[in-house]
C-alpha cells in the first residue's frame, strides 16, 4: 500500500521543508500540495458551490505558491514523490507551465507527480484576465488551454468529463509518465 500526504502549505503551518523529510523518513510514498493563486474579493462562485456554506477556511487564502514549496521539498528529499494537487492550469500561462513542470520533474529526479485541474472559482480565471473562461454549456476545462500547454490539437471538443479523459490521454501519447495516468 502507498500512502500519501495532502497538505495546504501556509506560514501557519509545518514548515513543507520539515514535513518532507518527516514523511521521507516514516516511509510515505509521496507529499502533495494545493494552489491558490488569489482569493478573489468577489465571490460568483460559492465555495463549494453550496451558497450556505460558511466563508473559505483560512487556508485557502495563505498557501504559498506550489512550485516553489514543491522545489523545496525536492531538494531538501531523495525519494519522495512531489505532487501538485492540484494545479489550477487555467490560471497559467502554458509556455511557463510547461517550463516550471519540466523544470520541476528535472530538480526531483523525476519524482514529480503532475495533477491537473481546471479550478472551481469563476472569479479566479475572471481576474486573471483568462481568455479561457468556459462559457455556461462547458465542463469548465478549456481545449484551446490544452492544446497550447501541450503544443498540439486535439480530435474533438471537450465538453464533457469522458472527452476530458480522452483528450488527458492524447496528451499523454508523446510524453513521459510515470504511468499514473
Amino acid at each position: 500500500m502507498k500512502i500519501a500526504l495532502n497538505i495546504f502549505p501556509t506560514d501557519k503551518a509545518i514548515s513543507p521543508i520539515q514535513l518532507a523529510k518527516e514523511a521521507e523518513e516514516r516511509g510515505f510514498e509521496s507529499l502533495w500540495f494545493p494552489e491558490h493563486s488569489h482569493i478573489p474579493t468577489s465571490r460568483e462562485t460559492p465555495w463549494g458551490g453550496d451558497p450556505s456554506l460558511p466563508p473559505l477556511p483560512e487556508m485557502y487564502w495563505r498557501t504559498v505558491d506550489q512550485f516553489v514549496a514543491l522545489s523545496a521539498v525536492a531538494a531538501s528529499t531523495t525519494e519522495l514523490k512531489i505532487g501538485t494537487g492540484i494545479t489550477l492550469v487555467a490560471q497559467r500561462d502554458p509556455i511557463w507551465l510547461a517550463k516550471e513542470v519540466a523544470s520541476l520533474d528535472y530538480i526531483s529526479n523525476g519524482r514529480l507527480l503532475f495533477g491537473i485541474g481546471y479550478g472551481l472559482y469563476i472569479g479566479y480565471l475572471q481576474s486573471n484576465n483568462n481568455p479561457f473562461i468556459p462559457s455556461s454549456n462547458s465542463s469548465g476545462c478549456s481545449e484551446g488551454f490544452l492544446e497550447r500547454l501541450a503544443g498540439v490539437p486535439f480530435p474533438e471538443e471537450i465538453n464533457t468529463s469522458v472527452s476530458l479523459i480522452s483528450t488527458l490521454e492524447h496528451l499523454n501519447d508523446g510524453c513521459h509518465s510515470h504511468g499514473l495516468f
